[in-house]
């Protein structure tokens, strides 16, 4: 067995290893846009991870998804409307643009990706995507997914995890999403697991997942009224130092 010492705060008793890790991104435009333009002008881009021609993330605003290719500080630009079966639509200053993860290829994985660190102690998110631990041991992992399907027919969503780089055996997780309700009106699920990991010292873990359809995102959603109900990060996850090994 490995002992594993941990600095300590003697009044405060015995600080392990954790970290709580989430990702929500949002903004409003700052000018109304037609149906058409492809540069969105908005207070601010900085919660939205980054993009590239070959590497395109997505957002929406209303009920149509947009995917874009680059930024400014207050501009998304590169932008394809009407992105993954929705349609391309005008908007009106102030309304929100709320990020979604989304995988632009069906049967293709795809990391899915943190721009929040709620607590960390020794557990870190590097390059957006990996949960790296400084000590060993055994780390407990839950985490919580936000599905949505606008596609008219149901689809089947696959989530799993890598450590280092390569598939945990066994990991996989087979999520049967139910058509849209109506022309945008989504169907929604949320999905969690929880999983014991052997950590080496350095180790990471990643959040992977594919869809058979592209209609299929991981979405954030801002607050609503009706009652008064906070936002929702598209997912949320947290590792916890469980046991020396």
């Amino acid at each position: 067995m490995t002992i594993t010492f941990f600095p300590q705060n003697i009044s405060a008793g015995l600080i392990v290893p954790y970290g709580a890790f989430s990702c929500f991104s949002a903004t409003t435009l700052t000018a109304g846009i037609n149906n058409a333009v492809t540069t969105i002008p908005v207070v601010s881009t900085a919660s939205f991870p980054t993009a590239t021609v070959g590497a395109p993330k997505a957002f929406y605003i209303n009920n149509e998804t947009i995917t874009y290719t680059g930024t400014t500080p207050t501009s998304f630009t590169g932008c394809v409307r009407g992105a993954l079966g929705t349609t391309a639509a005008s908007h009106l200053s102030g309304d929100a643009a709320v990020g979604k993860q989304a995988a632009l290829v069906p049967a293709t994985a795809y990391a899915l990706f943190f721009n929040t660190t709620d607590f960390s102690n020794e557990v870190s998110v590097v390059d957006t995507t990996k949960m790296l631990v400084t000590y060993p041991g055994i780390y407990n992992l839950q985490f919580s997914v936000q599905i949505e399907n606008e596609d008219n027919a149901p689809d089947d969503v696959y989530i799993w995890l890598r450590q280092n780089g390569t598939d945990i055996t066994g990991s996989t997780g087979k999520v049967g999403m139910p058509a849209r309700k109506a022309v945008n009106d989504p169907s929604h699920d949320i999905k969690g697991w929880n999983y014991f990991l052997s950590m080496n010292a350095g180790d990471y873990i990643e959040i992977w997942w594919s869809t058979d359809g592209v209609n299929v995102t991981i979405p954030s959603y801002v607050a609503t009224p009706l009652p008064t109900k906070p936002s929702t990060a598209s997912v949320v996850a947290t590792m916890t130092f469980v046991s020396a090994t």
